[in-house]
């Protein structure tokens, strides 16, 4: 019996019974809506797969390959993709809780208009990734690689919930990136873009109030209109940053050159 028909069999039993699908060939078959809780895809081959509406809640797709796949509108609550290639996917509208991505490979994925709550994206490649209008609560996004990624109208933290939200972004590279109109905002301690790589980035507008930038790389980086009350940018480098109309009052600007 094939891996596909495997599959099929699964889920034809209202995927009760081997849910151990490790190195399985599931390239390009069409699990739309499929109920695949708990299943092992530890290094699974799911390339083109259609993954829409699934849920995926507790699954495990470690080291799997799912390039190109679809998983928009999917259930992915504290879903394993660590070390997985997610490039080219596009995860629009899920419900990304606890879902870790560490480590993972997401360049060129699309992440439209998505809620990802508690998600870990430790050292996550998103180049050129969309993230438009989607919202970072309680993440981790330490060493991830925004570069040249689109998060234009982004939330990464804010008070719009009952409670405080908090995304800690330790050295993350959002180089060349767009962050234009995003909300970035820092609640107590160790929640920050500490040594962050923000070189040549689009964060016209961004909401930086309180933020934790010291040490940051800002070369080139266009900050025009920008609020960054009170945020910290001890040592940054500011050389050649835009801060046009930016509000830097009672901002720390120790070691920037910048007075």
């Amino acid at each position: 019996m094939t891996d596909k028909e495997r599959m099929i069999r699964y889920l034809e039993n209202n995927s009760i019974g081997d849910s151990n699908f490790r190195y399985s060939d599931l390239r390009n078959m069409n699990l739309e809506n499929a109920i695949l809780k708990d299943v092992d895809f530890y290094r699974a081959d799911l390339r083109g797969t259609c993954l829409n509406g699934a849920d995926l809640t507790d699954a495990g797709f470690y080291q799997a390959d799912l390039r190109k796949s679809t998983l928009k509108m999917s259930n992915l609550c504290n879903t394993d993709f660590s070390y997985s290639n997610l490039s080219e996917c596009d995860l629009s509208g899920s419900k990304i809780h606890s879902t870790k991505f560490k480590f993972a490979d997401l360049c060129n994925s699309k992440i439209l208009e998505t809620e990802l709550s508690s998600a870990d994206l430790t050292g996550a490649t998103l180049i050129e990734a969309d993230l438009s209008n989607s919202k970072f609560f309680l993440g981790n996004l330490s060493n991830a690689n925004f570069s040249f990624a689109n998060i234009s109208g982004g939330i990464f933290a804010g008070t719009c919930l009952p409670m405080m939200f908090f995304v800690i972004a330790n050295r993350a590279n959002f180089s060349h990136s767009n962050l234009s109109s995003s909300q970035i905002s820092w609640f107590g301690t160790n929640n920050n873009l500490f040594n962050a790589n923000l070189k040549n980035a689009k964060l016209r507008g961004l909401f930086l109030n309180l933020a934790d930038l010291r040490h940051s790389d800002l070369t080139g980086a266009d900050l025009t209109g920008a609020s960054l009350r009170g945020a910290n940018l001890r040592f940054a480098i500011v050389k050649d940053t835009i801060l046009e109309e930016a509000d830097l009052s009672h901002a720390d600007l120790t070691g920037t050159g910048l007075s």
